[in-house]
């Protein structure tokens, strides 16, 4: 009988110490981010779909987050972009400061692509002039992609949209 307490018991305190580590978080793996082509952004905020096509997305909803951009990075996958959310729709000029590789910019407001600005390449660095794109209509998102997609997917004015967040 004695014997029976001892496995009951140990059978009770190896149930605890596995709901304690339940509950603490620490007794199952912990899923782990899964590591995206391109580490310049967290491109797994929001999904953006156009014409059939969806990208993951990272989301610059600030003043900050807006004028940093793409800024820096030197790869961008063919399913992952930026979406710039503006609150009011707005009139918006962009700029290819400190960027590293081309992309395709899609005015969108109101659900709908806008216009689209195909193969946008880096701002020169040798003190020449500046480019500015500027929207052409007061607009309440972008959405900046890898350039050449907006082509190979159809994305042409009047387009909807989907954003998920």
């Amino acid at each position: 009988m004695t014997r029976l307490y001892l496995i009951v018991g140990v059978i009770a305190v190896s149930i605890a110490v596995v709901i304690l580590l339940l509950v603490r978080g620490g007794g199952l793996p912990q899923e782990t981010p899964r590591p995206t082509a391109m580490t310049c952004r967290d491109f797994t905020q929001a999904t953006v779909t156009i014409a059939d096509h969806t990208w993951q997305v990272a989301l610059a909803q600030t003043p900050a987050q807006q004028a940093r951009g793409l800024m820096e990075c030197t790869s961008l996958p063919a399913n992952v972009g930026m979406y710039f959310v503006y609150d009011e729709p707005q009139q918006v000029r962009f700029w290819m400061k400190n960027m590293r590789l081309p992309i395709d910019i899609i005015w969108i407001s109101n659900n709908k692509v806008v216009d689209v600005l195909s193969n946008i390449q880096p701002a020169q660095e040798n003190g020449g002039e500046r480019t500015i794109y500027t929207s052409p209509a007061k607009i309440d998102g972008v959405l900046e992609i890898k350039a050449g997609s907006s082509a190979t997917n159809g994305i042409v004015a009047g387009s909807e949209v989907t954003v998920r967040r």
